[in-house]
């Protein structure tokens, strides 16, 4: 199929007037100007490559909107994704942090396991790839022993050791 009268966002600039061939939902091919007759026409739009979130909050606020009112995370992650993909982000870290403090039930260790373990379970089925990205600060003492437990399950993809201390 083609896709015809398109402003085209390339790796090296813009083409003010292109045209693709999707073949097997991927792009097969890329050219200047008008695709072929039967093509479907789509003067006006923009196609430009995925966006990638690579430190997102949202996940946590999805999952806690507001103090004390608390969503499941299978429902959280599903409804994130779809506003996700449909503003054009097709990757997205979702930003996890770990609390060490007893009192700290949203971003306890075991919270953060918890959510984590289901962007993992759910990736496939999802239309963005969800990636984790865990956030410890560098204050937390038991961090390295988390990490390295979490990174051998493969949880992990993307790591930030913060300092936050005044």
């Amino acid at each position: 199929m083609w896709l015809s009268e398109l402003e085209l966002v390339l790796p090296d600039g813009i083409l003010q007037r292109g045209a693709v061939r999707i073949e097997d939902g991927c792009i097969a091919e890329v050219r200047e100007g008008d695709a072929p007759a039967n093509a479907l026409r789509t003067p006006g739009l923009m196609l430009l490559p995925g966006l990638v979130d690579l430190h997102g909050d949202m996940l946590e606020r999805e999952i806690s909107p507001r103090p004390k009112a608390i969503l499941p995370i299978e429902m959280a992650l599903h409804e994130l994704d779809k506003r996700l993909v449909a503003t054009g982000i097709t990757t997205a870290y979702a930003a996890i942090s770990f609390a060490w403090h007893k009192d700290d039930t949203t971003r306890s260790e075991a919270r953060a396991r918890e959510i984590m373990t289901a962007v993992n379970e759910f990736r496939p089925t999802l239309l963005a790839d969800h990636l984790v990205h865990a956030r410890f600060e560098i204050t937390n003492p038991d961090a390295g022993l988390v990490l390295e437990d979490l990174l051998n399950l493969g949880y992990v993809h993307l790591v930030s050791i913060m300092d936050h201390t005044p």
